[in-house]
């Protein structure tokens, strides 16, 4: 199927009023002759994960361990209960996650404090439920006040976290497992239970990691990588856009063949509208679609192909 390059109108739209990205296509389905600018990304090991969802599924009120006030740390306990249920703060365990994705030699994505500038999406989105929860707090005479309120007290977390991947861009949970872990730390009574729950939670992330299952879906496929390159391959420096002539059919005449060569690009984590401008070349906008970001590309029709963002320009 051949779709000529969007007219002037619509060229000058996108150009002057949005942040532009390039995406290349898998497939040669537009028709003029056009180049650019491009640095092939070279094909890292594993794929980039974003931790985006951490979940307690343990019903709300239930005890989940207790904490001593006693030097013996034996005596008179006081239940430590679970004070809501569902969604927690992800970024209270990002780090941890994040701890562990560095120590196994995978690549983060980086979040800057001002939001997504000019970062690709992640590859596969990683959520977390914990599904069991026990916490033993040795408070002792840290707990009594007066001079010895500052101590810092022990605390041990058992936990079990059920894992879920998922693939943004497939629409599609790759990869469920389960792990547990346990982790004893020193900190002040009153924060005890929360810091050992989240070092047990990293030592859970941990045994993620170390999961050979885990690694394989989370690594490039020679495939993959392949496909990468090949939307990848080097382009000459130079761009050059064919000029469309203004048509002489009235708007309404023209509007069957201008949806045609309208697009929707779809990320892992967004989606909006591109347009061919070359054989192969579609231009979006950069918030859609960073560079380096693998998307699908949705025509009219529903079929859909690969693609991959190949140069991008906030700025423009």
């Amino acid at each position: 199927m051949q779709i000529k390059a969007a007219a002037v109108g619509v060229l000058a739209l996108f150009g002057v009023c949005a942040n532009s990205a390039w995406a290349q296509t898998s497939g040669n389905t537009a028709s003029n002759d056009a180049v650019m600018s491009n640095d092939a990304p070279s094909g890292p090991k594993h794929k980039t994960l974003s931790f985006v969802r951490a979940v307690l599924q343990i019903p709300q009120g239930q005890p989940v361990g207790n904490i001593y006030r006693d030097v013996l740390c034996a005596l008179a306990p006081s239940p430590i209960t679970t004070n809501f249920s569902g969604d927690m703060p992800a970024a209270d365990f990002r780090g941890a996650f994040a701890e562990q994705q560095a120590a196994a030699g995978y690549t983060a994505n980086d979040e800057s404090l001002f939001g997504d500038m000019d970062t690709k999406d992640p590859d596969l989105l990683v959520a977390a439920a914990i599904t069991g929860l026990n916490i033993k707090v040795c408070a002792g005479m840290a707990a009594r006040g007066g001079l010895l309120q500052g101590m810092s007290s022990s605390a041990t977390a058992q936990i079990v976290v059920n894992w879920q991947v998922a693939n943004g861009l497939e629409r599609k949970i790759v990869f469920k497992t389960t792990t547990q872990a346990k982790a004893s730390v020193q900190a002040d009574y009153r924060s005890a239970d929360m810091v050992a729950m989240r070092a047990a939670f990293s030592q859970a992330a941990k045994a993620l990691f170390a999961m050979p299952e885990f690694q394989q879906v989370t690594t490039f496929t020679a495939d993959e990588q392949a496909t990468t390159a090949q939307l990848s391959e080097p382009a000459p420096p130079t761009t050059y856009i064919a000029s469309v002539p203004l048509s002489a059919q009235s708007f309404q005449e023209q509007l069957k063949s201008t949806q045609a060569q309208v697009v929707t690009i779809r990320t892992g984590m967004a989606s909006g509208s591109g347009f061919y401008i070359a054989d192969g070349l579609i231009m979006t906008n950069h918030h859609v679609a960073g560079k380096g970001t693998a998307v699908k590309v949705r025509f009219l029709s529903g079929k859909e192909i690969d693609g991959l963002s190949i140069a991008s320009n906030a700025k423009r």
